[in-house]
């Protein structure tokens, strides 16, 4: 088992409402394990097991 952290650029993060849809939405996904969306800096930081993902 192998944990990755990426950092992905996402265009058109307006507010906190979008940061939580984001998280939301990744969270729910088989093998994530940590989700950090950032409307200011407008990314997402995603940490997921590889072997599932």
């Amino acid at each position: 088992m192998s944990k990755i952290t990426k950092s992905f650029n996402v265009y058109g993060m307006h507010c906190k409402s979008c940061e939580s849809s984001i998280n939301h939405e990744l969270e729910n996904l088989d093998g994530i394990l940590n989700v950090i969306a950032n409307h200011n800096k407008s990314n997402v930081i995603v940490t997921y097991e590889n072997s599932l993902c």
